[in-house]
This record gives structure tokens, C-alpha cells and sequence, in this order.
């Protein structure tokens, strides 16, 4: 509607890499420097009788909103602008002092080495807290005298227990006897400690089962984890609530409650029953069984109605799975 009002005479094709004229809203305006859109005479001033239109030109401060497609031109300029960016960038690194690297270097080492240490626990301290403890003494005595019968073993002056890695492994593994006054100190670091996680009792256990071992070890790390404050606020159990019971009302008298179940299927007679069908009464426990060559419904009905309605009654109620 809106060419209508012009006297177009002719239609000029023009290739897409010099349509700036229309698609120049479209264009990623990536250069900086204000562009001219109408240096090109493409006939435009013919139509016209009298002086040609002021032609425009659009600054190149446009929102990169705009700009949807991007032409081949300007992505090379703009790899060319990146590449020349990384080069200078890269000489500047290389300027950088080789001591104040080393200086950074041995602080992050210094940092990591705090944080691995922090959980880790020394021999020395776990032998002296092993010395102090009356039962783990009197292990090691009982091994000191007998070295080669038991569950324990010494080896540089420190107590192991000697466990087996399954029910049918004859190799066992040398554990580390840990004292009753470091138990609590253990257990904060493999679970309260941020790089150690709030895991559950299982994982819990498994990560320590294959390291150390005390006494009532599963109970004290179900105990401990069970006392975590923040597991108690945070673990919220993602497993769906049982369901609330619904018990059965005794009925008033035999017949009027009836519970209908089959069993099978069982290996076919001779009269091609399969299964068997049982009618129970609630009141009194009358049970009522009934073989049959399938489960299906009209079977079930007509067996209902033939053994246990046309003797006994309609009942009021029945009961079943199906």
C-alpha cells in the first residue's frame, strides 16, 4: 500500500552484500565510525522530478540489540580486532615478573597444603592416644604375647585390626585401631568438615570402614549423624509417607462380608484347572475353595454365584484385590 503512491517505473536488483539500504537493521553494527548508507546511487533520485531526497547517514552508536545477522566483512574485521587484542594481552603476560609468580605459586601450595591437612589425622597423635587407652593396651599386650594368633596386629608400635574385604576373601585389611577419645574428632572431620559433606549413616560408613575401626562402630556413626544439627534442619526424606492403615470392621453376623482372592497359577490338571479360587467369610473364617481353568471375570461371577451365593446367600458386601 505504501509503494503505491510512488511512480515505480523500473526494478533494480541488488545483491545482498550491497543491500545496506534495506538491511541495515538487520546488521550487527560492529564498526565504530559513523557509516555513509547512500553513496551509492541506485536510481533512487530518477523517480523524482525535483531536487533528490536529503539523504542520511545512521551512526554506527546503535543498541547491538538491533543487529541480528552478522555479514562475512564484518566478522573478519571483528576476528582481526580479537586476535590483535590476545596478542597484546599474551606480551603483557610474558612482562610479568618470574619471582612474583614463584611468590604465588608457593602461597596457593601453602593454601592447598592447609586445606589437605586439615582433615588428616597424625600417626603420632593417634600412638599416644593409643598409649593413654586401657582397652587398646590390653590388646596390645594379648598381641605382644601371642603375635601370631588374633584379630589385631602390631606394627610400629600402633594397634591394627586385621579385617577380611568380604565374607569369602581370605586377604585381610590392616585398619587403624582409633581410641575411644578421637572418635568424636574423626567423625566431625569426615562429615561436619565443608569438604567432607553431610552424607548419611551407609555412605557414611563405607567411607570409613575400608581406614579405621573401633567398637560399635555403626552405632556411634548412626549416632553421631542422627545429633547433626544441620542434617536434622536440611535432609528433608524424599521417599513418599506410608499410608495410613484402614482396618476392617468386624461384621455382625456370617455371610454379609466376604473377601475373594486366587491363587496360582499352579500347574495344570488333568480337568485343566490352573487356579484356585478362595471365598472367605470375615465373620466366621468359613473358607470356600474352588479350582479353575482361568482367572477371568465372567469365570469369577459365575463361580461367585453357582458356589457360594445359590448355598449361602447374597452377601453385603465383597471384598478383593482385582
Amino acid at each position: 500500500m505504501l509503494l503505491q503512491e510512488y511512480n515505480i517505473e523500473k526494478i533494480i536488483h541488488i545483491k545482498g552484500q550491497h543491500n545496506c539500504l534495506a538491511d541495515y537493521l538487520s546488521r550487527n553494527p560492529m564498526q565504530s565510525e559513523p557509516e555513509e548508507i547512500f553513496e551509492e546511487d541506485y536510481g533512487i533520485s530518477t523517480l523524482f522530478n525535483g531536487e533528490p531526497p536529503i539523504l542520511a547517514s545512521v551512526s554506527g552508536d546503535i543498541h547491538p540489540v538491533i543487529g541480528a545477522v552478522v555479514t562475512r566483512s564484518m566478522k573478519k574485521q571483528y576476528f582481526q580486532r580479537t586476535t590483535e587484542l590476545d596478542k597484546s594481552s599474551s606480551s603483557i603476560v610474558k612482562e610479568i615478573d618470574s619471582s612474583s609468580l614463584e611468590q604465588l605459586k608457593e602461597s596457593s601450595n601453602q593454601s592447598q597444603v592447609n586445606l589437605d591437612t586439615c582433615n588428616q589425622f597424625d600417626i603420632k597423635q593417634i600412638k599416644s592416644e593409643q598409649d593413654k587407652d586401657f582397652i587398646i593396651q590390653k590388646k596390645v599386650k594379648e598381641v605382644q604375647q601371642n603375635p601370631t594368633r588374633g584379630a589385631f596386629v602390631l606394627h610400629d608400635g600402633l594397634l591394627y585390626k586385621l579385617m577380611p574385604m568380604n565374607l569369602r576373601s581370605i586377604t585381610k585389611l590392616k585398619l587403624i585401631y582409633i581410641p575411644s577419645s578421637m572418635v568424636n574428632s574423626l567423625l566431625k572431620a569426615y562429615h561436619s568438615d565443608p569438604l567432607s559433606g553431610h552424607f548419611g549413616i551407609r555412605r557414611k560408613y563405607y567411607k570409613l570402614k575400608n581406614k579405621y575401626w573401633w567398637p560399635t562402630m555403626k552405632q556411634s556413626i548412626a549416632q553421631f549423624i542422627k545429633s547433626c544439627l544441620p542434617c536434622q534442619q536440611y535432609n528433608v526424606s524424599r521417599l513418599k509417607k506410608p499410608g495410613l492403615l484402614c482396618p476392617i470392621e468386624t461384621p455382625a453376623g456370617p455371610f454379609q462380608l466376604i473377601d475373594i482372592d486366587y491363587c496360582g497359577p499352579f500347574k495344570r490338571t488333568p480337568r485343566e484347572n490352573q487356579y484356585v479360587l478362595c471365598i472367605t467369610d470375615y465373620f466366621t473364617r468359613w473358607v470356600i475353595a474352588v479350582a479353575l481353568p482361568d482367572c477371568t471375570a465372567q469365570t469369577t461371577a459365575q463361580t461367585i454365584f453357582t458356589e457360594y451365593i445359590c448355598r449361602y446367600g447374597v452377601p453385603m458386601s465383597i471384598l478383593t484385590d482385582q
